[in-house]
């Protein structure tokens, strides 16, 4: 299947972060629910401390052979994923899409960390364990692979900016866009971004370099929330 490139042809659409369209709150928790639950707002820059994204891309290089296809390949090309902490490496898919899970809740998937992966893989083991999440569920490298994409789709109904999208690297000419929302402002040299995935978003590595993220799906703790709070304060100039 050839890529949809009509999808990326307009670009012009940005997010607005005036501070006229935020609401007033007397507590930062407040400016955090909104911001999550209730603003709409497709992404959410968010600044890791302590993030080493070149070694944490060189370590996930390093163990190509164990990434899967993820989704299918008729429908998406050169998209793979191992993960980090699951119910194994190589179930990257929810919960619910494995035929020997039928007639399980949430609530009776064991999620822990891949000794396959994290093993080989220690500057990235030990920054996800120093994210301030609870409640662990996937954590996953999400490798796209150069002229790899990711056919526009969306994951949920519900919007809500969740879950945390780490990019590693975003290759020159690599694009995450969402439909009508423009492009997710992931940096070359890595950042990471809330992303809210009930939009309607494909990616598009035309670039010759290997893409890699990591998406962690967890309950964020205070010390994140604050997080959001300080990305938000700078985003809409709140303190001027």
């Amino acid at each position: 299947m050839d890529y949809p490139v009509e999808f990326f042809k307009d670009k012009s659409w940005t997010l607005d972060y005036s501070k006229e369209n935020v609401p007033t709150f007397d507590h930062y928790a407040h400016y955090v629910n909104w911001v999550v639950e209730e603003s709409g707002w497709p992404y959410l820059p968010v600044e890791l401390p302590n993030a080493d994204y070149k070694s944490m891309l060189n370590e996930a290089l390093a163990i190509d052979d164990l990434f899967i296809s993820h989704r299918n390949s008729e429908t998406h090309q050169g998209w793979s994923s191992v993960c980090i902490h699951g119910e194994s490496f190589d179930r990257t898919q929810a919960w619910n899409d494995y035929h020997d899970n039928k007639g399980k809740s949430s609530s009776d998937i064991i999620y822990d960390y891949c000794s396959i992966v994290t093993d080989k893989c220690p500057i990235t083991t030990n920054f996800i364990k120093s994210l301030p999440f609870t409640d662990l569920q996937r954590v996953r490298f999400m490798k796209l692979d150069p002229g790899g994409y990711i056919l526009p789709h969306n994951d949920r109904d519900r919007s809500i900016l969740n879950p945390l999208n780490i990019g590693l690297n975003q290759p020159n000419g690599c694009i995450f866009r969402m439909k009508d929302k423009g492009d997710v402002p992931f940096k070359e040299n890595g950042s990471a971004c809330l992303v809210d995935i009930s939009n309607t978003h494909s990616v598009w590595n035309n670039s010759n370099e290997t893409r890699i993220h990591i998406i962690v799906h967890g309950t964020p703790l205070e010390e994140f929330n604050q997080l959001i709070y300080s990305s938000v304060k700078k985003l809409c100039n709140l303190d001027s």
